[in-house]
C-alpha cells in the first residue's frame, strides 16, 4: 500500500529541503535511507519491523514560487493492503508535527 500526503511550506526550496531533512532525522524511530539533495528527495525507513513490513517514507519537494514549496510524502507499507485504522496518516503526522515544530522555531 502507498498513501500520498502533501503540505505546503512558506519557505524557498533550499530552506524547505533542509527543514524537512532535519525534521525527519529528529524522529527517533526513523533512519535515513536515501538522500538526494540535487533532486530534493529524501527517504527514511522505520527502524522497527511490524507484521505489515518496514515502512518507507519518501519525500519530494517542488518549488511552487519564490517563497513557497510543495512537500509530497509517500508512505509505503509493503505488506498492507488496506489502512482502516489510519496507520499511514499517523506515520505522516509524525513528520508533519516535526516540520511544524521546526518551522515555528525559525520564526522565533
Amino acid at each position: 500500500m502507498i498513501k500520498e500526503f502533501t503540505l505546503t511550506l512558506p519557505l524557498g526550496l533550499e530552506q524547505s529541503y533542509e527543514l524537512v531533512r532535519k525534521s525527519g532525522d529528529q524522529i527517533m524511530s526513523w533512519g535515513a535511507h536515501r538522500v538526494t539533495p540535487e533532486d530534493y528527495y529524501l527517504e527514511w525507513k522505520q527502524s522497527f519491523w511490524s507484521l505489515s513490513g518496514t515502512t518507507l517514507i519518501s519525500v519530494t519537494l517542488v518549488a511552487m514560487s519564490e517563497g513557497e514549496t510543495k512537500v509530497t510524502a509517500m508512505i509505503h507499507k509493503p505488506m498492507q493492503l488496506f489502512d482502516p485504522v489510519g496507520i499511514c496518516y499517523r506515520v505522516f503526522s509524525k513528520l508533519e508535527k516535526s516540520i511544524q515544530k521546526n518551522l515555528s522555531q525559525l520564526g522565533s
